[in-house]
């Protein structure tokens, strides 16, 4: 263990000063390696006792006069984060990944039960009025509103593959103008792809 010269020893408003700029990350090794040093003999000042055992403890991680610690190179800093350009297959692989990510999550999210009790809940304080006549009976109102909900849905698919078949027309039509239909072997290619 060094010993401290005399002057930094009796001076405890040093010590202090460096104590503080230790614990607001303001010393350099130097002033380090003396508050190891002064914490780590028998002279510590009864108010600075407090800082004792924590500056021994640091003393111990490293042995600062060692040659290979002062000596030492800083370790290298990794560089920034970097993304490598992936190929079409890799992307389809993703995004694969995340088709069947959010299908498993979407099948495996809790559901609402479809029974009279169930649905109970969500249609009390509900009416009809069918052929004039107001009704509360959830027995009554609960089949009637699954009855629209199917034929809603059916009305909507049926509108979704109309307009399938209107587009579908128009891109036969599209390519059938735009290739040379007089060519058997086009033709042939038309006939087996659009039909």
């Amino acid at each position: 263990m060094k010993q401290l010269s005399d002057h930094i020893i009796s001076s405890t408003d040093t010590i202090r000063a460096l104590v503080d700029s230790f614990l607001d990350g303001g010393t350099t090794i130097g002033e380090e390696r003396m508050l190891y040093d002064y914490f780590s003999s028998d002279r510590v000042d009864p108010s600075l006792a407090e800082y004792r055992d924590m500056f021994v403890w640091y003393a111990s991680l490293a042995t600062m006069d060692s040659p290979e610690v002062a000596d030492a190179e800083p370790a290298p800093v990794a560089g920034p984060f970097r993304i490598l350009p992936l190929r079409r297959w890799q992307w389809v692989a993703v995004a694969a990944s995340l088709a069947l990510l959010f299908t498993a999550g979407y099948f495996m999210r809790p559901t609402i039960g479809t029974g009279v009790e169930d649905m109970s809940a969500d249609y009390a304080n509900s009416y009809m009025i069918s052929n004039g006549e107001r009704t509360t009976d959830l027995s009554v109102i609960i089949p009637e509103a699954e009855r629209l909900e199917a034929e809603l849905e059916r009305r909507i698919m049926s509108s979704i593959n109309r307009r399938i078949v209107t587009v579908d027309g128009r891109v036969n039509a599209t390519f059938s103008a735009e290739s040379d239909m007089s060519d058997a072997m086009v033709n042939a290619i038309f006939d087996d792809t659009f039909n």
